[in-house]
């Protein structure tokens, strides 16, 4: 069996867009080159030279796009959101993955409910869920959907007697996304240091009640990892940080992955985690492993309701392989070093 391994390199939303980079490789098959000058969100010409810069970056370094879009009742047109990327991973013959987040960027409301309040119970919220996904699925076969972004969020702190409402949803939506798009892999993430308490800026307890919840429904399952999170050193990070994992029955994938880089200095503990948790994800047999963002970022997003989250931790800019002028951190010599042979498992 051979572990396939992602790098996604920037996130992307279209209030706030920026360049991904991805790369998949296998042993059959070595990381593609690509250069090409991609259109934003919307069809408006990026001229920024960091963007370009960055873009090229994704098409030389990965054979997998990612994209993370948003979504609400107030926010359906998903279709027309994933068409730039769509067009550019067909064009250059790479992977698709297509994520949609329906929560706001800090995890403390649903997407735009600060001014439209709403809930996947409700029956016109889920016409609305299961028409944009399908119709996304339907007109793009994407690789791999995900429906949910770190889920278990609106579980744990937002709105737990609906979280029901969604997995019903989910449910919904995969049958119908099948239908259209048999190959397409579906799943939500959930965030990987809230599920088993160890996320230090959070009270919440070890609790893998919204996996189980979802029952067989999964294709696979995805979380998000940040073992600083946790009060980790990079050097402290082993097979054992993850060993939660082992009691899901399910092929896992790391979809969003980093260690920040506030200073010059911590750039050697970024690529130090890399270099341990490449073997990690190899020995787990994780299917994926994505890395948050390309380049580190000036601000945190902006909310739907257009303000910026200032209170979000500075770290949050930070979490790139590359610097925002686009140059490399020593994280990147550990990627473009790491070779696909090493992806067979003992």
């Amino acid at each position: 069996m051979i572990t396939r391994f992602l790098l996604f390199v920037c996130a992307l939303s279209v209030a706030y867009p920026s360049c991904i980079l991805a790369a998949l490789a296998d042993s059959a098959r070595t990381i593609r080159n690509g250069h090409d000058l991609l259109a934003a969100p919307g069809g408006e010409a990026t001229a920024s030279a960091v963007i370009s810069k960055g873009i090229d970056q994704t098409l030389t370094n990965s054979d997998l796009l990612l994209v993370q879009l948003p979504w609400s009742p107030t926010q359906t047109n998903l279709p027309a959101l994933a068409n730039w990327i769509s067009t550019i991973a067909h064009r250059h013959q790479r992977t698709l993955a297509i994520a949609v987040d329906w929560q706001e960027p800090v995890r403390t409301r649903l997407l735009g409910a600060g001014k439209n309040p709403w809930r996947f119970a409700n029956d016109r919220t889920r016409r609305l869920f299961l028409h944009s996904v399908t119709e996304t699925a339907s007109t793009y076969h994407p690789d791999y959907f995900v429906l949910g972004v770190e889920v278990n969020y609106y579980y744990a702190h937002l709105f737990p007697e609906d979280f029901a409402g969604f997995v019903q949803t989910f449910r919904a939506a995969k049958a119908q996304i099948k239908q259209v798009s048999p190959q397409t892999k579906v799943l939500v993430t959930f965030q990987y240091e809230l599920m088993t308490g160890r996320d230090q800026s959070w009270s919440a307890s070890p609790d893998f009640t919204p996996i189980s919840a979802f029952g067989d429904e999964l294709d696979l399952v995805g979380i998000s990892a940040y073992p600083f999170l946790a009060g980790l050193k990079a050097a402290d990070v082993s097979s054992r940080y993850f060993e939660a994992l082992q009691t899901v029955h399910k092929p896992k994938a790391i979809f969003e992955t980093s260690w920040p880089t506030p200073t010059h200095g911590a750039q050697r503990e970024q690529a130090q985690y890399l270099e341990r948790l490449l073997p990690i994800c190899n020995v787990m047999r994780m299917r994926l492993l994505i890395w948050t963002a390309t380049t580190d970022t000036t601000e945190s997003p902006p909310s739907s309701d257009g303000d910026i989250h200032l209170h979000q931790s500075d770290w949050m800019k930070f979490l790139g392989l590359w610097e925002l002028n686009c140059s490399p951190k020593q994280a990147v010599r550990v990627w473009q070093q790491w070779k696909p042979s090493d992806l067979h498992h003992p």
